[in-house]
């Protein structure tokens, strides 16, 4: 099924069914996180039925460097992943460094790897990830 990328429209996290991981993220600081959505570069992948697979924003730090989070739809968000590595990719070719936390688990491991992203320190009970400028010209 055909994925699209557009600009996120206030609202569009509202008719997903989260994931557990989502879910936590999202509700642990809700009003800061409807405020990144709504105010940083944030992207809404859907499918041809117009269904929310995922929502994704990228919160610039300064300099070169975004702190980025996604949503995902507990049934679809599996669909949004080639999204998703395109979008990281044009970030990480402009030189830009991103970086993420999640929890530890094998599935976000697996995630986080395809998605182009290297583990770096654990902060508490979470996995930071970052993704440099120079991957693509390494490839």
């Amino acid at each position: 099924m055909a994925m699209t990328l557009r600009a996120y429209r206030e609202g569009d996290e509202l008719g997903m069914m989260f994931t557990p991981e989502s879910e936590a993220d999202y509700h642990e600081e809700l009003v800061l996180n409807q405020k990144h959505l709504k105010y940083d570069e944030t992207y809404t992948c859907v499918d041809k039925k117009g269904n929310v697979c995922g929502v994704g924003s990228f919160c610039w730090q300064g300099d070169k460097t975004y702190y980025v989070w996604a949503l995902y739809d507990r049934d679809r968000g599996h669909k949004v992943l080639r999204e998703w590595k395109k979008l990281i990719d044009f970030y990480v070719e402009r030189g830009n460094i991103l970086y993420t936390y999640s929890s530890i688990n094998e599935r976000q491991e697996k995630l986080h790897k395809f998605l182009g992203f290297d583990k770096d320190e654990i902060k508490g009970d979470k996995q930071v990830w970052v993704v440099l400028g120079r991957r693509l010209a390494q490839s």
